[in-house]
């Protein structure tokens, strides 16, 4: 986002929390079943084999949450003097946008 001459920004408003941590606690509730299936394998199985399923599946919960809190951290409203800007990430690399005068 460029500022224009003579344009200053006024304000920066985020997005609202609430959804963010509704999708958070939909991770979880999702995650929540594998952990329990490993509970039960880990029971039958060695610790090894028990603690690598662990780690594999709190590393891919782990990246999920990763990219539900950048998109929340980085969409953004600006309100300039001149302007008002909407910046929304549709992904970590994929980046728009919209402006009203």
């Amino acid at each position: 986002m460029q500022l224009r001459e003579g344009e200053a920004v006024l304000k920066t408003v985020s997005r609202h929390p609430t959804p963010y941590f509704l999708k958070l606690a939909e991770v979880i509730a999702i995650a929540i079943p594998f952990y329990v299936l490993i509970f039960y394998i880990g029971r039958e199985a060695s610790a090894e084999v028990t603690l690598g399923l662990l780690a594999f599946i709190s590393f891919f919960i782990g990246i999920i949450i990763a990219v539900f809190s950048f998109d929340y951290l980085l969409d953004k409203l600006i309100i300039t003097n001149k302007r008002v800007i909407w910046v929304n990430w549709r992904s970590l690399f994929k980046r728009e946008e919209h402006e009203a005068e």
